[in-house]
């Protein structure tokens, strides 16, 4: 199913699926830190055989990452915060 798809987004990815998708997207090692123990934010983007790092993180705090957050764990941190007013 992968490698018939024009369009892939790989972000963190565990180490027993990397041996799958490396072969299955024909992935090298240098690009595979972007998805190995990768920060938030980075990842590869493939279009067709093209593939893309990309850095995408956002400073914590700002407008956009409170917006965008999908830290479950930070949400309700937040949430305690509030209540405790």
């Amino acid at each position: 199913m992968l490698s018939n798809s024009a369009f892939v987004l790989l972000l963190n990815q565990s180490n027993k699926d990397i041996e799958k998708i490396t072969e299955a997207l024909e992935i090298s090692p240098e690009q595979l830190n972007y998805v190995i123990d990768s920060p938030s934010g980075t990842g590869l983007l493939r279009f067709g055989k093209k593939i893309v790092p990309f850095d995408n993180t956002v400073e914590k705090g700002s407008e956009l990452y409170n917006l965008y957050n999908t830290n479950m764990y930070e949400k309700m941190e937040k949430v305690k915060f509030k209540e405790r007013k």
